[in-house]
């Protein structure tokens, strides 16, 4: 670019004349060569230029660099031009023909204004544009220009007032008093005098000026070329229309050049924006939005440009890039961020960001935590440091932290709520992200989806079951009435071995009703089993034989039923859940298999140890499930069945409950060939085995002989009593009902050797009793016995596996029971 008329160039040499420079040294390895410089036509770049009067001020001071502005002047043709015009003139018409066209034609790069507030006061500025490289010296040798243009008309200096930054100059000039005619008419004399005449110097004038012209001309028409090629939009206007708009500028409006020459601002300018882009300052950065063709909004960023030259008129100027796509993405950032901040004010989640070394940096939402929580969670705080209850837990989230795992942690508030924690690292940070929500309300729904699919499953087992205890109970009630019509009409000594067969009968069958309600307690589990499984090492043919117990009936009504017990090794899993999940499977089998012709059809049970899992299937021949439909099974409340048949819950259930073991369920199935429905669990290593194993009470090894003792029974089924009595026969027994009766009795001597207490009592349990007469009488705390037909809350689950070592289970194994109050006895004795 060039901004710079080759006529400055006079300044350095006038200064070389007068010893203030080298112009050999000014210009080594300088940017540009003497004989550019020497050429009056030449231009040269404002930065060279600048370049060259750093180093020329370099070792002046401010006063010197001043002076040396006088020098601008002293130039042959300049000082004997602005001598012939003093003739005709007075000092400030100089002054405005120096900004308004001397200064901007030898330096394209600066903006001048001019005015004059009285007749005897200039006021100048003179400010350089954007992009340009700054000059103090500049602005500071115009000074001493201003202070020397009275000294040409034969007058004295006049009085600069100066403000100058490396970017601008303001300068008050005061001029001296106007001369008189006689001075006025030896100017004129001194001016016909000089090397020139008036004709020749407005000649050479008038040569000068069409040179100026000529190459402003070839200038503004380079201009315009370049303008062309540039990919900024550009916009050249004046009050009303647009004067020139380059290609750029025309893409962006969807119009073609020629469309937008001449077009009313009004039209392709937004009226919200057209008065800001009329008054924006010189190189003010602006954000302009344009109207394009299709109606659509164009958004442009750049800076207003001031009195731009162009073909003659001087204008004013928009230099934009097209900035749509930008503030496109930057509205739908907010529309997201508006979003997201209103998304977070609803959030029941608390959204936690957590360092690796577990403090938390960051916390958002958790509207529907109780302000306690919240408090503890706080940014600050620790995630280590939550009472989690378990050492476990706490060095689970340190591991998970430490090596950027995943991790899902519980936490049990003291009101009985729970909350869950999923620890989640970011891949691209050091930290993680942890959502804290209250899963109490799911975990409640949980057990209802639990209780209900219990339920639907009793109802699918109710007539197989009655049909299975109705069997050996019509064993058990058959033999012991033709027993009594024997004892009735007196028993014959040959009699005695078909005696013994009827009784060893009933007992059979009584022993096998047991194992049926073993089997359905088992499948029931406790109000805890529903909450939480209990993970222990486990015999899977223990687990499906008790399922059978419960299904066989069903399976046989349309199916074969065929085994294949591979004896795998102790699985890790809960036994009464996994029987659960057995009922469901065999359940799903048979509503799975047509009815009427169980020996087309199949139902096998394999149980094997494959690739380290200890592995359950459950093969039938039904209809199979179609492909689109295969990937659903295991949704909730989803179901292929006819209505009426099926829950959608067995399945579903039953692969949570597979999940929470730690191992998997999955199905293949091809229609009308069949179902395999595959259980994996982890088999229970030794380690496992000894740690979570729960400690079965033993029986003594050898029956211990026992004293007479006397011994309370705590028992509200009469029955039940009679029988006790009959059984501990060698001892004094007391019956009491109930937990009041008990509790009177055992609060006062005599105190009695052992007491044999029921679990569920009326009123009081026996747990309850327990506490109470442990709190009266402490010595009797190791003389209780219990005995229980089940437990029905989780108070007395709890008791049940806190006393298992004392606990005996009805239908009570008499052997047992006495072995037990035997060594009782003897450890109290």
């Amino acid at each position: 670019m060039s901004e710079v008329s080759g006529r400055a160039w006079a300044f350095f040499v006038q200064a070389e004349r007068h010893g203030l420079v080298d112009l050999d040294e000014l210009l080594r390895d300088a940017p540009v060569e003497r004989r550019a410089l020497e050429e009056r036509r030449a231009r040269i770049r404002w930065d060279d230029w600048a370049e060259l009067l750093a180093r020329f001020a370099a070792p002046l001071t401010r006063a010197q660099v001043i002076a040396s502005g006088r020098l601008a002047l002293t130039e042959d043709f300049l000082g004997g031009l602005l001598r012939i015009v003093g003739v005709f003139t007075n000092a400030q018409d100089v002054y405005r023909l120096g900004t308004q066209w001397t200064g901007p034609s030898m330096y394209r790069s600066m903006a001048f204004t001019y005015a004059a507030p009285d007749p005897g006061t200039v006021h100048v500025t003179i400010a350089l544009r954007a992009r340009y490289r700054p000059s103090e010296p500049w602005f500071l040798g115009m000074v001493g220009v201003f202070e020397s243009v009275p000294e040409l008309f034969g007058q004295p200096p006049a009085q600069v007032r100066w403000t100058v930054t490396p970017t601008s100059g303001d300068y008050w000039i005061t001029l001296p008093a106007r001369t008189r005619a006689r001075d006025r008419l030896r100017r004129v004399v001194d001016a016909f005098r000089a090397p020139h005449t008036v004709t020749e110097a407005l000649v050479e004038q008038q040569r000068q000026v069409s040179v100026q012209l000529e190459a402003l001309r070839d200038a503004e028409s380079g201009y315009a070329s370049l303008l062309d090629t540039l990919p900024t939009a550009v916009a050249l206007f004046d009050a009303a229309r647009v004067v020139y708009g380059n290609p750029a500028l025309a893409r962006v409006l969807g119009l073609a050049p020629h469309e937008v020459e001449g077009e009313r601002l009004a039209k392709l300018v937004h009226a919200d924006d057209l008065a800001a882009l009329h008054g924006a300052a010189a190189s003010a950065p602006i954000t302009c939005r344009m109207v394009r063709r299709d109606g659509g909004i164009a958004h442009l960023e750049g800076v207003v440009l001031e009195h731009v030259r162009f073909y003659g008129r001087t204008l004013r100027g928009l230099c934009a890039n097209d900035v749509t796509a930008r503030v496109e993405v930057e509205g739908r950032l907010a529309r997201s961020e508006e979003m997201r901040r209103a998304m977070v004010e609803v959030m029941p989640d608390l959204l936690l960001r957590v360092q690796r070394d577990g403090r938390i940096v960051d916390e958002l939402g958790g509207r529907e935590l109780p302000a306690a929580v919240r408090a503890q969670l706080a940014p600050g705080a620790s995630l280590t440091a939550l009472p989690l209850g378990r050492p476990s837990d706490v060095a689970a989230i340190v591991a998970a932290l430490a090596l950027g795992q995943p991790h899902t942690f519980e936490w049990l508030l003291d009101s009985g709520a729970t909350l869950e924690g999923r620890l989640v690292p970011l891949a691209l940070e050091h930290d993680a992200l942890v959502f804290v929500r209250d899963v109490s309300r799911r975990r409640d729904e949980q057990r209802q989806l639990a209780i209900a699919e219990r339920m639907a499953a009793v109802g699918t087992l109710a007539a197989g079951v009655a049909h299975e205890i109705n069997n050996p109970l019509a064993a058990v009630i058959g033999n012991l009435e033709l027993l009594t019509e024997a004892i009735e009409a007196g028993l014959a000594l040959g009699e005695v071995d078909e005696v013994q067969a009827m009784v060893r009968d009933a007992t059979e069958g009584a022993r096998r009703v047991m194992r049926i309600v073993a089997s359905m307690k088992a499948f029931s589990g406790g109000r805890a089993a529903a909450v939480a499984a209990t993970v222990a090492p486990i015999d899977v043919e223990a687990v499906v034989d008790s399922a059978l117990v419960l299904i066989t009936q069903q399976i046989v009504q349309r199916a074969r039923l065929v085994r294949e017990a591979g004896r795998p090794p102790r699985a890790l899993a809960g036994a009464d859940r996994l029987t659960q999940v057995m009922v469901n499977l065999l359940v799903n089998a048979v509503q799975a298999t047509p009815e009427g012709d169980p020996d087309a059809h199949e139902i096998r049970i394999r149980t094997a140890f494959e690739d380290g899992w200890v592995v359950i299937e459950v093969h039938d021949t039904g209809v199979g499930i179609a492909p689109a439909a295969l990937p659903r099974i295991f949704d909730p409340f989803f179901t292929t069945k006819p209505i009426g048949e099926g829950t959608g819950l067995g399945l579903a259930i039953s692969h949570r409950i597979v999940r929470e073991a730690g191992g998997t369920l999955t199905a293949t199935s091809q229609v009308g060939r069949g179902t395999v429905l595959r259980v994996a669990l982890r088999p229970a290593t030794a380690e496992v085995a000894e740690i979570a194993a729960p400690a079965a009470p033993a029986a003594p090894a050898a029956p211990v002989p026992a004293r007479r003792a006397r011994i309370v029974i705590v028992d509200d089924e009469p029955a039940v009593g009679r029988t006790l009595i009959r059984a501990l026969g060698d001892h004094d027994v007391e019956i009491v009902a109930t937990a009041a009766l008990a509790l009177a009795r055992l609060g006062q001597p005599p105190w009695p050797d052992l007491i044999l207490c029921d679990l569920m009592l009326p009123g009081l349990t026996g747990a309850e009793l327990y506490q109470r007469v442990c709190q009266v009488a402490p010595a009797l705390a190791d003389r209780f016995l219990f005995t229980t037909g089940g437990a029905f809350t989780p108070t007395t689950e709890e008791f049940v596996r806190t006393h298992a070592a004392r606990m005996h289970v009805k239908p009570l194994d008499l052997a047992r029971l006495r072995a037990a109050i035997a060594l009782a006895i003897a450890r109290d004795a």
